[in-house]
């Protein structure tokens, strides 16, 4: 009777593990946190929507404008000056001119009149500061252009990270929920066992904490994935939505030699520019100060718009040529002068300290790759290796030779190798963007992203189903089973 029985149940088992195998290969399983209604978004898709929406570029965009608007202006300072300035005065009573002894005087200016001038100023020689002054702003346009690159490509490393770090964490999930379930099937098998007498309960116990265990950590994993989600969200500037990110990691199996991307750290990378950039304005600082020693020459004009209010002194209109210099001030042009070197060499400093520290972060990125390769490949063979060594265990568990808790053992070592591979392609996903961003070549992201080997998760379902022996071989499986 007990044969027959368990023949049956072993036969059912087989059908809707046939079944259930079926329908999953008719549609691809989904990720934990990803409904059917989810957006699928590429990283192409995310990165258009970062440039256009994201508020500190939008600033440095700003800015950069803002300089180019003050280098047009410094571009007016060699023109003349032009200036029209009218009055309306009131004197308290006329000016008069008297001739002594005689008893006569000559109104010279009546208690009300009326003036208006245009005058013109016009630098010709400033010592140099109206030259230093356009240099500086255009370094100005410089800098806050370099400093916007720099921000666009920060952003871009900060959006990698978000986008996959979503697509890690989702990956991460899944697999919580397929040990879930791997570990729900085990406590289902060591039930049926001890009521059959052929464990001891402890066995089913050890299943039962395992599997609930299991379950909150699928939880607790699905929360993170919703966190990331939510972070994603915010960098796009997108108050909701149910979004999933479709591009699969990308292994860059054939990435240049580091000498590539070391030479790529010269003067046209974004923060070595910026600080050049910062040198040749300190220059211009040294040059304008240098200048302020120096005479200034100029021409200028008047004319008198309303002829009738004029007194006999006052002409109809003026013109001529001036100069200034400066006589004495006490030794501030000399010490501004000293200040602005000192800026310039902390400049040439911050240079040289920026190129070593770019070379190094670029030497660091690009040998966290390599590492994350090799981690990436011994972690595919382990994951086979757990695959199989759990089916064993479950077998084994099943006929009695293996104990629940190295079923338990199996199972977290296959989420582990798991993990492990989807974490060292992560990782070499962002080894990449940071190696780029220390090259100054994070741009060309989309380019190395789809030259690169497409790694997904790819799970099978649970393997913690039933395991039927083939149908010449049910009989003898029974027997074992059934055995004292």
């Amino acid at each position: 009777m007990n044969r027959s029985v368990i023949c049956l149940l072993l036969l059912g088992m087989f059908t809707c593990r046939v079944l259930f195998s079926e329908a999953g290969a008719t549609s691809e399983p989904t990720m934990p946190c990803q409904s059917q209604s989810s957006e699928p978004l590429s990283f192409e898709q995310a990165l258009q929507e970062m440039l256009a929406r994201h508020e500190t570029l939008q600033g440095a965009a700003v800015d950069a404008a803002r300089a180019g608007a003050e280098k047009q202006a410094a571009q007016t300072l060699k023109l003349p000056r032009i200036d029209l300035e009218a009055r309306q005065t009131f004197l308290d009573e006329s000016i008069t001119i008297g001739v002594e002894p005689l008893p006569v005087r000559f109104t010279v200016q009546d208690e009300q009149f009326t003036e208006g001038q245009v005058t013109l100023s016009w630098p010709v020689y400033t010592g140099g500061r109206i030259r230093a002054a356009n240099r500086a702003a255009e370094e100005k346009v410089v800098e806050f252009e370099a400093e916007l690159k720099r921000t666009r490509h920060s952003l871009i490393t900060e959006l990698a990270r978000r986008y996959f770090g979503l697509r890690l964490a989702d990956s991460a999930a899944r697999v919580a929920r397929l040990k879930a379930e791997d570990l729900a099937g085990h406590e289902r098998r060591a039930k049926r066992l001890m009521e059959e007498g052929l464990i001891a309960r402890v066995e089913w116990l050890s299943a039962r904490v395992a599997s609930t265990q299991a379950d909150a950590e699928a939880e607790s994993l699905l929360a993170d994935a919703r966190v990331a989600r939510e972070a994603l969200l915010n960098m796009l500037g997108r108050q909701e939505g149910d979004i999933f990110p479709s591009t699969p990691f990308s292994i860059p199996l054939s990435l240049p030699d580091q000498q590539v991307f070391l030479e790529k750290i010269n003067g046209d990378h974004p923060v070595i520019a910026l600080i050049a950039a910062k040198q040749r304005q300190a220059r211009a600082g040294v040059e304008a100060e240098r200048g302020q020693r120096r005479p200034t020459i100029y021409l200028f004009g008047m004319h008198e718009l309303v002829p009738e209010d004029l007194t006999l002194l006052d002409p109809r209109w003026a013109a001529g040529i001036g100069i200034r210099q400066n006589l004495f001030d006490g030794g501030q042009s000399r010490h501004r002068e000293t200040a602005a070197k000192y800026l310039e060499e902390k400049a040439a400093l911050a240079r040289r300290r920026l190129e070593r520290d770019l070379k190094t972060l670029a030497v660091k990125s690009w040998e966290e790759i390599q590492k994350a390769l090799h981690d990436w490949r011994a972690m595919t063979e382990l994951e086979e290796l757990a695959r199989e060594n759990l089916r064993v265990r479950t077998r084994a568990f099943e006929e009695g030779v293996a104990t629940s808790l190295e079923v338990v053992d199996a199972a977290v070592a296959l989420q582990r190798a798991r993990l492990g591979r989807v974490k060292a392609a992560h990782d070499a996903e962002m080894g990449l963007f940071r190696l780029l961003e220390a090259a100054g070549m994070s741009d060309q992201c989309l380019e190395f992203l789809n030259s690169g080997q497409q790694v997904d998760l790819d799970l099978p379902q649970p393997i913690m189903e039933p395991m039927v022996p083939d149908a010449a071989e049910n009989e003898t499986h029974t027997k074992k089973v059934i055995a004292p």
